[in-house]
């Protein structure tokens, strides 16, 4: 026993701490982030075999709404895995899948370094289209565009040729909205025939949804700056059209090529 002149026994009591785990997994980019018909976004994941997907093992483990462009996969294993996703909507078939990314766990920061989205192939053809025997204005080739309001602009790369008369001939690309057919690049020559003449142009939103620019990205051909005035809160056309001045000339759409650019999340 302690003397009374001891004082008190005081024994320590134990501090336990609270620990937060760490966020451990996967993050994964999702582009495009919208899409014009509401469809979500279905992500599969599947272990690896010898640095491949393992197909038969695949499964949907979240179904995203259509404009989320960030999903966090907290899983607990080291992997690695694979994953792959595709757009569904009710009572429709769903899309391809997109090839599979390969990724490995690890912890997740706090804040995520910014991602610049690729561009996406909206459109890619190398047939080539020509058209004679009249003088009027003749669409080419119609891409749909989808909804470009309030942050998309999109990009497009044309090849032309043409041959004849040194009649005029006047290639035209536009957008269509249903209501207002506006330019967003021309050019037009009376040379009797050109090898080729490129377009390179982009077409992006000044802040409203019916005010547009487009300017050329490179070359003489789309010297001249539009400024259309369709409506982008909804689909419009792209159309390539030709106009010839002699119905004994010739012009030809050899190549198009449509990107979707969208912003930095």
């Amino acid at each position: 026993a302690w003397p009374a002149s001891a004082g008190r026994c005081r024994v320590s009591i134990p501090v336990i701490e609270t620990l937060l785990p760490l966020p451990f997994g996967v993050v994964l980019a999702l582009h495009p982030a919208t899409d014009p018909k509401g469809a979500s976004i279905s992500i599969e994941r599947t272990t690896d075999s010898a640095g491949a997907p393992v197909s038969g093992s695949a499964a949907v483990i979240a179904t995203v709404d259509a404009g989320t462009r960030v999903y966090h996969d907290y899983i607990g294993g080291l992997g690695p895995y694979w994953y792959r996703a595709r757009h569904v909507r009710q009572s429709a078939t769903a899309g391809p899948y997109t090839s599979w990314a390969k990724a490995i766990p690890t912890v997740i920061p706090g804040v995520l370094p910014n991602v610049l989205t690729p561009p996406a192939y909206l459109h890619s053809d190398t047939t080539t289209r020509s058209h004679t025997g009249d003088t009027t204005e003749t669409a080419m080739e119609t891409v749909a565009l989808p909804v470009l309001y309030p942050y998309r602009k999109f990009q497009v790369r044309c090849a032309w040729g043409a041959s004849g008369t040194a009649g005029i001939k006047v290639l035209r690309v536009y957008m269509d909205d249903g209501t207002l057919q506006a330019t967003v690049a021309r050019y037009e020559f009376a040379a009797a025939g050109v090898g080729s003449v490129a377009m390179d142009f982009v077409v992006e939103p000044l802040g409203t949804a019916t005010a547009q620019s487009s300017f050329p990205v490179q070359g003489s051909e789309t010297s001249l700056r539009w400024a259309p005035t369709n409506d982008l809160t909804i689909p419009n056309d792209l159309i390539f059209s030709v106009d010839l001045g002699n119905s004994a000339d010739t012009a030809a759409l050899l190549s198009s090529e449509v990107l979707i650019l969208e912003p930095v999340a």
